[in-house]
């Protein structure tokens, strides 16, 4: 039986590809019939997901500060020549 890749985030290892947890996030858009993330974000799918995607790029104990990310991605961007 095929398992959708949110149940992943209660196994003992995770999984490492990207496109998939991305596909099922379409997903589950394409099924709540919405193309924004804000209005579904309080499901337990869209939050796994979630999870599983930031906890690559973050780790998966950290703590987020959006603020502080927001500050640190514009001044790469700043950094940048455009």
């Amino acid at each position: 039986m095929a398992h959708d890749i949110e149940y992943c985030t209660v196994m003992k290892s995770l999984p490492v590809n990207s496109h998939v947890m991305l596909n099922r996030l379409h997903e589950l858009l394409e099924k709540k019939n919405t193309n924004c993330l804000a209005g579904i974000r309080e499901d337990w799918a869209v939050k796994s997901v979630m999870w599983l995607l930031m906890s690559q790029v973050f780790g998966q104990l950290d703590t987020i500060n959006m603020v502080e990310l927001w500050d640190e991605i514009n001044t790469e961007y700043l950094s940048k020549e455009v």
